[in-house]
């Protein structure tokens, strides 16, 4: 294991990065040697973001591309001086597992929002008494290192894998009320997309299916190995044409028929689970069931709908509200406007559902 420290107020202040000690004692000597830098704010968001940039790095030691869980342990005696959205945004996006300690005016909501779970939050009245939650801390930092750490579903932890292994679901309407030039610029998005992925079948394996109706399975997660392969059944794909728009329906399908060892799923050896939903307006039947069983099987789901779907329900099919996406228009610009955006949480983000309690 591999410890760095940081101080922040104004500023931050690296005090060690995570390779710089490498025995136990040497670290503990250079903990004693901290000295207090003080300052007038407390921005723990920039600090946060700081970190997740200069110390999760390989040049500060990190080992997360070696598949190495990456921990934060933020330890605050009061509320944040700046916005924290986009520091808990980071955090997430980089798969960093993170607790939060307060003491004395430390804002609750404030780390129940950088922390990934509310039970990874911990309170002290006072810093005299900070000693006495190493009890409840460490069951849960030994078992992020170990690989054990779980929590009850639908809780899904963030966790670092190897990040070119991922199974990968696209679900696009395909109803006539989208029409031909909507559909095509999907599909164009679509094609985009996987041209930016590592396809393969021990790398990223995709799959995808129309739905309007009902649902039209274009291609299992085992169907193609190769991107050209993928990329041309793409190109010659015809929009399915009916209606109405179930996407209640569509989701349940797809987690029965797509998300199973049959179909290509990877899901018993760990790889990451996506699910991308493109669709362009409010769905006919009930979704909310089909939404919350993808959440608790782990199923990571991205929502990219048009100005005629409704928000409400892309948030509730999401797996979270930062995975929503709204362009303008479903046209060619539009939507690949979303791409950078898309591609980064596709690409790194991962999921792990257990039902079991931290071990000692």
């Amino acid at each position: 294991m591999q410890v760095g420290v940081v101080q922040y107020s104004d500023d931050v202040k690296i005090e060690f990065t995570l390779d710089e000690h490498t025995t136990k004692q040497e670290l503990i000597n250079a903990l004693k040697r901290l000295q207090f830098v003080g300052g007038e704010e407390a921005n723990m968001g920039a600090a946060v973001e700081y970190v997740v940039e200069q110390l999760f790095t390989s040049a500060a030691g990190s080992r997360r591309e070696e598949g190495v869980p990456q921990s934060l342990v933020i330890i605050t005696g009061g509320p944040s001086s700046d916005e924290l959205r986009d520091a808990a945004n980071s955090l997430r996006l980089n798969s960093v597992i993170t607790f939060g300690i307060g003491v004395g005016r430390a804002d609750n909501n404030e780390l129940q929002q950088i922390a990934t779970d509310d039970t990874f939050v911990f309170i002290a009245p006072q810093f005299q008494v900070l000693g006495q939650l190493e009890s409840q801390i460490l069951p849960y930092i030994a078992g992020v290192a170990q690989r054990t750490i779980v929590l009850q579903p639908p809780t899904v932890i963030t966790e670092v894998t190897e990040v070119n292994k991922r199974d990968i679901v696209f679900l696009i309407d395909g109803s006539s009320d989208l029409g031909g030039p909507s559909f095509s610029a999907i599909r164009e998005l679509i094609v985009k997309i996987v041209n930016r992925l590592e396809i393969g079948p021990d790398l990223i394996r995709v799959g995808l299916a129309q739905y309007g109706k009902d649902v039209k399975s274009e291609f299992n997660l085992n169907t193609f190995g190769a991107k050209k392969d993928v990329i041309a059944h793409l190109k010659k794909m015809k929009i399915l044409n009916n209606t109405p728009l179930n996407t209640g329906a569509a989701l349940s399908y797809v987690q029965n028929n797509f998300f199973t060892t049959s179909a290509g799923s990877r899901v018993d050896e760990g790889i990451p689970q996506l699910l991308v939903i493109v669709t362009g307006g409010q769905s006919r039947d009930d979704y909310t069931q089909a939404s919350l069983a993808l959440k608790r099987a782990g199923i990571l789901t991205f929502a990219i709908g048009s100005k005629n779907a409704d928000v409400v329900e892309l948030r509730e099919i999401a797996f979270d509200s930062s995975l929503v996406f709204q362009p303008a228009e479903f046209k060619s610009a539009p939507l690949q406007a979303l791409l950078p955006q898309v591609l980064t949480p596709l690409k790194t983000l991962t999921g792990v559902v257990s039902s079991e309690g931290p071990t000692e």
